[in-house]
């Protein structure tokens, strides 16, 4: 958080995927208890809500089982380019977060999942809300958790809630 500092004079929003918007949930809640500059919106994709979080801890099976998990959660990754290991820690990651404490922050949420999204139940979107004074938009579509990060719908939505959000400083 101390490292965003001196970024964070000017609008900004938080986007993050799955790990990544737990991170950025949990970097929007320090920010807020240590009264320091807030994102406009945050972007959640592919997560459930905090309190809500559960990953099943699949890091310590041996390989072959692993992979077939990943494979089984509709996880599957292109291993040129993703390490198993950096998975295992991922996966790791997951399965400890446990929510730091429940703040309501005074920031929009976005939240985006897929319906083809073997991990977020529908009702997991909606826990974001007990998070949240403003008001929380889910948009679900019908990709895979995989896709989300990359999606030109995903895209879309992120870049028209931006454009709506920046207009007041364009004028």
């Amino acid at each position: 958080s101390a490292a965003l500092q001196p970024i964070l004079d000017v609008p900004f929003a938080f986007v993050g995927h799955d790990l990544g918007a737990l991170v950025m949930y949990e970097i929007a809640v320090h920010q807020h208890r240590a009264g320091k500059g807030k994102p406009m919106t945050l972007f959640i994709i592919g997560a459930m809500a905090p309190e809500l979080h559960y990953f099943a801890p699949i890091h310590h099976l041996p390989t072959d089982a692993f992979k077939e998990t990943l494979r089984l959660l509709d996880l599957s990754f292109d291993e040129r380019f993703i390490t198993n290991q950096s998975i295992r820690i991922d996966c790791a990651a997951l399965t400890s977060y446990e929510m730091t404490a429940r703040v309501i922050l005074d920031v929009p949420i976005v939240a985006i999942a897929g319906t083809n999204d073997a991990l977020i139940a529908p009702r997991s979107l909606e826990g974001w809300q007990q998070h949240t004074s403003m008001p929380l938009k889910i948009h679900r579509l019908p990709i895979r958790h995989m896709e989300l990060w990359l999606d030109a719908q995903v895209i879309s939505i992120i870049s028209a809630e931006l454009d709506r959000l920046l207009k007041p400083f364009r004028a």
